[in-house]
């Protein structure tokens, strides 16, 4: 996905999924999910990306497992926005942010939340909301050294400046 092979993304994912589901591995459900829905909705299917992202929540809630509710909800965010509700997307933003900001999640995760909700932000005209969380993202971003998320969260930042 982070190189714009989505075909090859997409692939990878079902594959995985496929092999995840045999083994009863639901961690890896969920992820091979939130990938589906990731490729899905940058491909240009809102309807796919929507219903993987409800897939990947779903078995996210049922383990509690904070990594994959952040993914997970910021795909459902993604899916939400992209199909118009914005109202959906911010409360799927909003609880990822609660879940980044208490910790255990890597920060490239996170990056993309706050880099999500600087957007919103921006949309709705709150440009001092929008600068300081995509400055977040950029900051977390590079702690970790995700050097696609610290380009994607500078970018949105000078769009902003800009």
């Amino acid at each position: 996905v982070r190189e714009g092979d989505l075909e090859a993304a997409r692939e990878a994912s079902e594959e995985g999924l496929e092999i995840c589901r045999g083994l009863g591995d639901l961690w890896f459900v969920s992820y091979f999910e939130w990938i589906r829905s990731t490729a899905g909705r940058l491909a240009g299917d809102v309807a796919a990306a929507a219903e993987h992202a409800t897939q990947a929540l779903g078995v996210a809630r049922e383990l509690g497992v904070p990594l994959l509710l952040v993914c997970a909800l910021e795909a459902s965010a993604a899916a939400a926005r992209s199909g118009g509700d914005h109202r959906a997307a911010l409360a799927h933003l909003q609880e990822a942010e609660a879940l980044g900001r208490a910790g255990g999640v890597p920060g490239s995760y996170v990056s993309e939340v706050f880099r999500a909700l600087a957007e919103l932000a921006a949309e709705c005209g709150d440009t001092a909301r929008a600068s300081a969380l995509a400055g977040e993202a950029l900051e977390l971003a590079r702690a970790v050294g995700d050097v696609w998320a610290e380009r994607r969260a500078a970018d949105q930042l000078a769009a902003i400046a800009g």
